[in-house]
């Protein structure tokens, strides 16, 4: 319901603000995602997989610690950073804005999986309508008022902030002691995943949010609009159903057997591929067409840059819906060799992108090329990870 209301109201959107607005607003939302997905240093995917509710809420206000003392960090990086005359990507005046959204990422992931443990899928599901709901009304409402700079800005800021509350007042933590010995023992028994997890994420999130970092600073900032608002568009059925199935699927799986295991992740494939395939095709053939009627003859390019990246979009689909099996199944070296790989295809693409053809459109769809052939590979890799006998332990495979 609530990416449904984000794709109807994103015609308005794009009528009220300019390419231009929408690349302000691309660079905030770049490195406030970066920073605010690694503030936790990954603790807090963890919290699912604790053995019992005491060590989960140990698990919890650990991450909750570790995202307030990073968010501190990442606000003396950024301060230095725009001191140092870094402001094409990101100027003083958002830098507030940006540090909310990093610590609001960190919470709300925390929250998110304490939630998810305790099976309250409702709580998540209203979080994310009234999150969105209030997102594009605030950024309307900016519009309107003559906000029209740091509209979109401001308007996600707000959204995060009431997600922030509401989950934190459906949330009831209660353990056993005070003991912050407790959480030096959970470092060690978890380490692998500020180790390994935390790089993961930051080269699988990172790599496309470094792309509208580049974006910003090889091509205009209205070009890195264009694109914002094309990945936008297909970053919904993303959010609407991957990254939802993704979340009840992690619960799941994790109390399944092997055999399961291996039913649910072919059914639930299939079942996906069929669903999105229609729409996909539809928008790899129409996308100029369609984007210049829906969202206003400004944005015929980014119809361009949807029609290419629609394929994309069907293979990240399905990779994200199947992505925790590497974390059910404590594969954590692959997920970050997959990761890297996938950093390397969407950097590596822009740079031969603008090389060979010099043009955003050249870029996008070498880039296209590039990670979709990374994401078959995966999907395979989590098949064969399944496709093992129960009596084979997760660490006897690796890439």
């Amino acid at each position: 319901m609530a990416q449904l209301a984000s794709l109807l109201l994103m015609p308005l959107l794009s009528r009220l603000y300019s390419p231009e607005e929408f690349g302000t607003f691309a660079v905030y939302y770049a490195l406030s995602t970066v920073f605010g997905l690694i503030s936790t240093l990954r603790f807090d995917v963890t919290i699912v997989l604790a053995k019992d509710e005491n060590e989960a809420a140990h698990l919890v206000w650990l991450s909750l610690t570790i995202c307030a003392l990073m968010t501190v960090l990442t606000g003396i990086a950024m301060a230095l950073g725009a001191w140092w005359d870094l402001s094409a990507y990101l100027s003083f005046r958002l830098i507030p804005a940006t540090l909310t959204s990093v610590l609001a990422y960190g919470i709300i992931q925390t929250l998110i999986n304490w939630h998810s443990r305790q099976q309250s899928f409702e709580v998540l599901g209203f979080r994310n309508v009234a999150e969105r709901v209030l997102t594009l009304g605030s950024g309307i409402g900016f519009a309107l008022i003559g906000w029209h700079e740091l509209g979109l800005v401001l308007a996600q800021t707000l959204g995060l902030g009431l997600s922030v509350l509401y989950l934190f007042s459906k949330t009831k933590l209660r353990y056993s002691d005070n003991d912050h010995s407790t959480w030096r023992q959970l470092v060690k028994r978890y380490a692998d995943f500020p180790s390994r997890q935390l790089f993961s994420t930051l080269l699988s999130t990172g790599a496309g949010q470094l792309l509208s970092l580049l974006f910003a600073h090889f091509f205009s900032r209205a070009d890195l609009g264009q694109y914002s608002l094309a990945t936008r568009v297909l970053e919904a059925p993303i959010n609407l159903i991957a990254n939802t199935f993704s979340t009840v699927y992690y619960q799941t799986v994790a109390s399944r057997s092997l055999a399961e295991r291996q039913r649910l992740f072919l059914r639930s494939l299939k079942g996906l591929g069929l669903a999105f395939a229609g729409p996909i095709l539809l928008l790899a053939l129409t996308g100029p067409w369609l984007f210049s009627w829906i969202f206003g003859a400004n944005w015929v390019i980014a119809g361009m840059l949807a029609q290419v990246l629609s394929v994309l979009t069907l293979f990240r689909l399905l990779f994200i819906s199947q992505s925790s099996v590497l974390l059910i199944q404590r594969r954590l070296t692959i997920d970050l060799w997959i990761s890297a790989f996938m950093f390397a295809a969407q950097v590596g693409g822009f740079a031969l992108g603008l090389v060979y053809f010099g043009t955003m459109q050249g870029c996008v769809l070498l880039i296209t090329i590039l990670s979709s052939l990374v994401y078959s590979f995966s999907l395979y890799k989590i098949y064969a990870i399944l496709n093992v006998t129960q009596s084979t332990t997760p660490m006897a495979h690796s890439l």
